[in-house]
This record gives structure tokens, C-alpha cells and sequence, in this order.
């Protein structure tokens, strides 16, 4: 591509905001874990000022931590812990309980978008 249609290419930011979700924040203590969301609340408004595309991503698993491994080394304690009780004991990232859910301090905004991770290998 010639130099010439390079330049005029716009260029295009984006703000990727990964794992914003209540079941990890809240293993911070309170005031880190307030001082974390401010910051990142003025780097989205500030993203959004400037109309970047903005992008939140997140772990989510199904219920009963559906697909998980049981021996899978990180998320294989919590598969077995939910199927000894269930998942309204269990439901860390599981997709229907708030704690998976984008924090409502940083909301996604219609139009934004929201990619869950949810595969295991």
C-alpha cells in the first residue's frame, strides 16, 4: 500500500475494559477496589468523549459450570464444588447472578460491545 493511502486512513482508538465483573473486584479490598473503578470510570468517559470504540470483555460460564473440566487446573474446583451444591451456592462468573455481570458503575452503553469468554481448554 503506497505511503499516500496509508495516510489517509483515520486513526481509530479503542478502550478494551476486561473483567470488570463484581465476583473478581470484590477479592479487592474496598478502597483498591475503589480507587480501580474511578480510574477506570474517567478513562471510559473519557473514551467516550472522544467516541473510541469501546469494548468490555468478561469470563461467564453457563450453569453448573457447563464444559468446564473437572481436573481443568483452575476452574475445575469450582465445576466440582457445584456439583456437590448446586448453583446457587456456587455461581462464581456463572452467567444469571450479578457477580458475572458488567459492574453498574461502568455499564456498557448501547452500541458498545460486550464479548464473555467462556471457553475452556
Amino acid at each position: 500500500m503506497a505511503m499516500a493511502a496509508l495516510d489517509a486512513i483515520p486513526e481509530r482508538y479503542a478502550l478494551v475494559i476486561c473483567d470488570a465483573q463484581p465476583d473478581l473486584l470484590n477479592s479487592l479490598p474496598q478502597g483498591s477496589r475503589d480507587e480501580l473503578l474511578q480510574y477506570i470510570h474517567e478513562l471510559l468517559e473519557g473514551a467516550r468523549r472522544q467516541k473510541w470504540l469501546v469494548i468490555f470483555t468478561g469470563l461467564r460460564f453457563k450453569s453448573g459450570y457447563a464444559g468446564v473440566p473437572r481436573r481443568h487446573r483452575v476452574f475445575g474446583g469450582l465445576q466440582r464444588m457445584n456439583a456437590a451444591q448446586g448453583d446457587e451456592r456456587v455461581h462464581w462468573f456463572m452467567e444469571g447472578f450479578q457477580g458475572a455481570e458488567i459492574v453498574r458503575d461502568l455499564a456498557p452503553q448501547e452500541g458498545e460491545t460486550v464479548l464473555w469468554r467462556q471457553r475452556m481448554r
